[in-house]
């Protein structure tokens, strides 16, 4: 098992801060915690010529069919991607591709940047799912998101996720890589632990469903943000 190697926040327009406050940041944003989910096998995310990979392998505590039902709820993406604020799906395209629109949202301190992410998706069949970013629609020259999702043992999953992407914007040198490398890595286990979370209450409330003749609403919290 190999454990979280960056640690990021959010992509921030460091030209209006000094080098003091910018070192401060990361410095903050590397020594917090972000809790992950089920096991990480693996995890990388590394950055050449401005274009950002991530790589990671993890087991989740859910059957591998909600948890592939919880990644493929395109227009509610925004419940597992804390930095997602607005999704829509988009006209559909040929040959089954799903079309995907979402508003992104980076704030770190008092300083934030907005960006647009089109994506065209296609599930390829036994648990394959392949995004590309549009670049056109999209705040991003490139981007690439794959996912492998497949069962391992009774009740869980193991998953697959490699994601490259190059933005289409201003990025300072050096600060600003450290500061999107720790980003991605904050974002990519916080939406894991969500994704693991909302698809185990989907299998639990399916086995309910079956069970019980007459639901009724319920109070209790479910701990999934978002």
């Amino acid at each position: 098992m190999v454990d979280a190697v960056d640690h990021d926040s959010c992509l921030v327009p460091v030209s209006r801060t000094d080098w003091h406050f910018r070192y401060f940041l990361v410095a903050l944003v590397f020594f917090s915690n972000i809790s992950l989910a089920g096991q990480l096998e693996a995890i990388s995310i590394t950055e050449s010529g401005g274009q950002y990979e991530a790589r990671i392998v993890a087991l989740f505590d859910a059957p591998a069919e909600y948890v592939y039902g919880v990644i493929t709820d395109y227009k509610h993406i925004y419940r597992i991607n804390p930095s997602i604020v607005e999704s829509e799906l988009l006209s559909p395209q040929e040959d089954g591709v799903i079309r995907v629109r979402n508003r992104i949202e980076h704030c770190i301190a008092i300083f934030c940047i907005e960006v647009e992410m089109v994506e065209d998706v296609v599930e390829v069949g036994d648990g394959h799912i392949v995004a590309t970013t549009v670049p056109e629609l999209s705040s991003f020259e490139s981007g690439t998101v794959m996912w492998h999702i497949r069962p391992f043992g009774e009740g869980r999953a193991r998953v697959q996720y490699r994601a490259s992407m190059k933005p289409g914007f201003f990025i300072p040198p050096v600060i600003g890589s450290l500061i999107i490398k720790s980003r991605l890595r904050e974002e990519i286990t916080i939406s894991f632990s969500r994704i693991e979370c909302h698809a185990t209450i989907m299998a639990k409330k399916d086995i309910e469903d079956k069970t019980v003749s007459v639901a009724r609403r319920s109070g209790e919290n479910t701990g999934c943000a978002g």
